[in-house]
C-alpha cells in the first residue's frame, strides 16, 4: 500500500517528492517529479501512473491482514528483474508453501497466500514465517493464520 501526500498549490519548476512506504511506514523509495502550471489545467493533476517507478533495493513487506482468514497479501519489492523465492514455513521451520520461486520483473508486486499448503490442504492456527530471498537479500516475516 502506498500513499500520496497531495500539494494543493505549487509553482512551476517546483518538484513533488513521492515517498513509497510499506505499511509499517518503512521507506522504500523516494523520488522527485518535476512539476510544470498549466492555467487550463483546472484541477492541477499530477499523472503518476504514467511514470515508471522501481524500487532501489528489495524489500518484503508485512503481509495484510495479520492476523488474516481466509487469504492475505504479501507485498515486495524487486529492484531488477531476477530470481526471486517466496515461501511460506511453519514454526518448526518446515516450507510448507512455496508461493514463488522464479523470474520476477523489476517492480512492486503482491503474492497472496490462502492459507493452504503445497498439497492443497488447510493449514492450522499458528505463527508462520513468510521468507523472500533475493540476490544477495533474505527478509522473513511473521504471519498469524486464524480460523
Amino acid at each position: 500500500m502506498y500513499w500520496l501526500k497531495w500539494v494543493s498549490a505549487w509553482k512551476a519548476g517546483e518538484k513533488l517528492i513521492v515517498q513509497f512506504r510499506d505499511l509499517e511506514k518503512v521507506l522504500l523509495e523516494e523520488i522527485e517529479v518535476p512539476l510544470s502550471y498549466n492555467p487550463d489545467d483546472q484541477a492541477g493533476e499530477v499523472n503518476l501512473d504514467e511514470m515508471n517507478f522501481l524500487p532501489s533495493r528489495f524489500h518484503l513487506g508485512q503481509n495484510y491482514p495479520n492476523p488474516f482468514n481466509p487469504s492475505t497479501i504479501i507485498n515486495v519489492a524487486v529492484p531488477r528483474s531476477s530470481q526471486v523465492r517466496v515461501v511460506v514455513y511453519n514454526i518448526q521451520g518446515q516450507i510448507v508453501r512455496i508461493l514463488k520461486d522464479g523470474d520476477m520483473t523489476a517492480g512492486f508486486h503482491q503474492v497472496v497466500w490462502d492459507g493452504h499448503d503445497d498439497m492443497g490442504r488447510s493449514l492450522g492456527n499458528g505463527v508462520y514465517l513468510i521468507q523472500m530471498e533475493g540476490v544477495n537479500f533474505i527478509q522473513r516475516r511473521k504471519a498469524l493464520y486464524i480460523k
